[in-house]
């Protein structure tokens, strides 16, 4: 029996009927390096909420899109949760006490696609992208900003549309060192991500996060990552993420903190460039810590620019399209005493047989458009790798 039938079964045996087909509200997620993944299941779906504290939230996972302009979010409080492991067999199985939450919205609100501004733009060329890239290099030169990130979404037609138990599994195979998830927000919606980036990972004692920038293909698979030579662009791209954690940093007065890098990491087959940070909580006298830094952090230069809001400007002047959820962030937070926040990157959204696939890429000084188009190529295939699996 293959893994998605033992899935769909064992789910079914559980009395969570039609789980992934269902109406209910629910995720399915597997942090990296695990061998076990989770659901969590909500009969009232994901709750839109005002300025969400971490600190303030109850176990559950939360959700942001891009928009920097908008300080809500949306959170979905499990009901319950099943733990599978390895083998997609069920290992656990647990029910939360329903909690009130503190910030709902005056009219509270089922998730759905309408709650996410939209844009209806078509998939752009090479050529079109670069020309985009040409425009961000002048605003460069010029002293505008010192990075920006330019997306692109690309629009695909499915002629064959995989079961979203199937997609998960295929992408927790594909992908086991990203954060991989699949939450459905509505009956002919999907969203589905496998990210390498952490922005917040937080327990009693530590805050971590991560600069992680620099993107390149794993051509030569017989040598040691850690011998990979990167171009000074890639260098100075990744040099200013780690920055933009640093002044977040100041911003609070935490002083105290311990970098790791950067070294190279893999990532599907994609090398990137990345520097961890970590705090002690207890030393730095800063508990709540990670409600302070994740307001600051998102969204990070490594996925709208420097200075922030210049680079917003020109991406919202330039992009043509809304990013919704992608490059936003994502995640489990407070489950059995830890929150696991990540950049929703290399992502995809499903709605009947149309697939939507995102991608970005860094601009700075020293960046040739063509490249850069490149760049974003590589990162959609991550997400179309998982459909044709």
């Amino acid at each position: 029996m293959n893994p998605q039938t033992i899935l769909q079964e064992k789910v079914v045996d559980s009395s969570v009927e039609h789980l992934f087909v269902s109406n209910k509200g629910f995720v399915a997620f597997r942090l990296p390096g695990s061998n076990n993944a989770s659901v969590f299941t909500s009969s009232g779906g994901f709750q839109e909420i005002e300025k969400p504290a971490m600190h303030e939230l109850a176990e559950g996972f939360l959700v942001k899109g891009f928009d920097p302009q908008s300080e809500n979010a949306w959170f979905l409080q499990p009901e319950r949760k099943f733990v599978f492991d390895a083998d997609w067999q069920i290992k656990e199985e647990t029910s939360f006490e329903k909690r009130p939450l503190q910030k709902l919205k005056s009219v509270a609100q089922n998730f759905t696609a309408s709650n996410l501004k939209t844009h209806a733009a078509q998939s752009i060329s090479a050529l079109e992208y670069e020309k985009q890239v040409e425009l961000a290099l002048e605003s460069i030169a010029v002293g505008n900003f010192s990075k920006v990130v330019l997306a692109r979404k690309k629009e695909h037609t499915l002629s064959h549309v995989p079961t979203p138990e199937s997609l998960f599994i295929n992408a927790c195979q594909l992908y086991p060192d990203a954060f991989v998830y699949l939450l459905k927000w509505e009956n002919d919606t999907i969203w589905i991500g496998a990210s390498p980036e952490l922005l917040v990972h937080a327990d009693q004692y530590s805050f971590r996060t991560q600069a992680l920038a620099g993107t390149r293909r794993q051509w030569d698979t017989s040598q040691p990552i850690q011998q990979t030579l990167w171009s000074q662009k890639e260098i100075e791209e990744q040099a200013m993420v780690s920055r933009y954690i640093i002044d977040c940093f100041k911003k609070i007065r935490v002083r105290e903190y311990i970098d790791k890098g950067p070294y190279t990491v893999l990532a599907g087959d994609l090398l990137h460039l990345k520097t961890d940070f970590i705090v002690d909580k207890t030393e730095a006298n800063y508990p709540n810590i990670e409600s302070a830094m994740l307001h600051l952090l998102h969204p990070t230069s490594a996925v709208c620019g420097m200075p922030k809001p210049e680079a917003l400007n020109f991406i919202q002047q330039v992009e043509g399209f809304e990013r919704e959820l992608y490059s936003g962030f994502i995640g489990p937070i407070h489950i059995e005493g830890e929150s696991h926040l990540y950049v929703n990157l290399r992502c995809g959204k499903l709605q009947g047989n149309q697939l939507s696939t995102f991608a970005g890429a860094g601009i700075t000084q020293s960046s040739v458009p063509a490249a850069e188009w490149a760049e974003t190529q590589a990162k959609m295939q991550t997400m179309l790798r998982v459909f044709r699996h």
